[in-house]
Parts: structure tokens; C-alpha cells; sequence
């Protein structure tokens, strides 16, 4: 099977992620603006303005359930995370 054959590592965010999340990460966001702390939220190394990714380009999952990550998971978070942080100039 190919990529388009399964529309499956694509998902529109609003209708795939846990509005629960997405209510909690709003508050922790908020919270931490109004009190000038940094907050990183992760679904935003997944999830995009349109839609969001839950498995690898072979087709490992990133999630095992809505909000725990498999392994591949891990490591595309951490890769995603390194790069963000060094594009910050926070780490080198």
C-alpha cells in the first residue's frame, strides 16, 4: 500500500485531537504568558494549522492511545524538540 492508498497520516487536528488536550494546553499556555514563563506545547511538533501527523513516513504510529507516544513517537518528538530548541539558539 502507498501513502495514497491510506489517508491515515493525515488527520484534521480539530477533529482528532482530544478537545480535553486542547483545553488543558490552552490553559497551561495562557497561564504561562500571563506569568512569563516558557511553555512548549507538543502537539505543535504533530499538528499544524490544518492537519496533523500520527505516523512516521513507513508508517510507524506515533501515538498508542490519544495522548501516549510510542517509541517512534519519541523519537521523532526529540528530533523535532533538538531542532526547535537550536533554531532558539537554547541549545548548540
Amino acid at each position: 500500500m502507498s501513502k495514497n492508498d491510506l489517508h491515515i497520516s493525515k488527520f484534521n487536528s480539530d477533529k482528532y485531537q482530544l478537545q480535553s488536550r486542547i483545553n488543558l494546553n490552552n490553559y497551561v499556555s495562557k497561564f504561562a504568558k500571563e506569568n512569563e514563563i516558557d511553555f512548549i506545547n507538543e502537539y505543535d511538533f504533530f499538528c499544524n494549522e490544518n492537519e496533523c501527523y500520527f505516523f512516521s513516513n513507513d508508517y510507524q504510529p506515533y501515538f498508542y492511545d490519544n495522548s501516549h507516544l510510542t517509541k517512534s513517537g519519541e523519537e521523532y518528538l526529540q528530533f523535532r524538540l533538538i531542532e526547535f530548541l537550536k533554531n532558539q539558539n537554547l541549545i548548540y
